[in-house]
């Protein structure tokens, strides 16, 4: 079985994540608008903003991306995690990456302290 890391991404990783997002586009069948693209990255790039992504990379290639969201609730004293997109690489599937990427959300909110980590389909 290959190694899977999962990295934060970091200023420099635009191309590489827009790559996957342009994939994770076209699987779905959406088209996000580049606007929406950009304002999105400049979100992750914010300290303060609650929105995050990572990246699984394989032998040096990028081969998937999830990205989640932490917000208040009314019900919890702590934050819940909304993991909003997750996706792997089609030559990559059947590796593990997309486990790798929800186990490092679930590590990642309780790292944070989250009470809940949902998706929605």
């Amino acid at each position: 079985m290959q190694s899977i890391e999962i990295i934060a991404i970091n200023d420099n990783d635009f191309d590489i994540l827009l790559s996957l997002w342009e994939s994770y586009q076209r699987f779905y069948e959406v088209d996000i608008p580049e606007a929406m693209t950009l304002n999105t990255w400049t979100r992750f790039s914010e300290p303060v903003e609650p929105m995050f992504t990572a990246l699984a990379v394989v032998d040096g290639q990028a081969s998937g991306l999830v990205h989640s969201i932490y917000h208040r609730s009314a019900g919890a004293m702590g934050d819940h995690c909304y993991l909003q997109d997750l996706f792997v690489a089609c030559y990559a599937l059947g590796n593990g990456i997309g486990r790798a990427l929800i186990e490092h959300v679930y590590a990642e909110a309780s790292r944070r302290g989250a009470s809940r980590v949902y998706v929605e389909n």
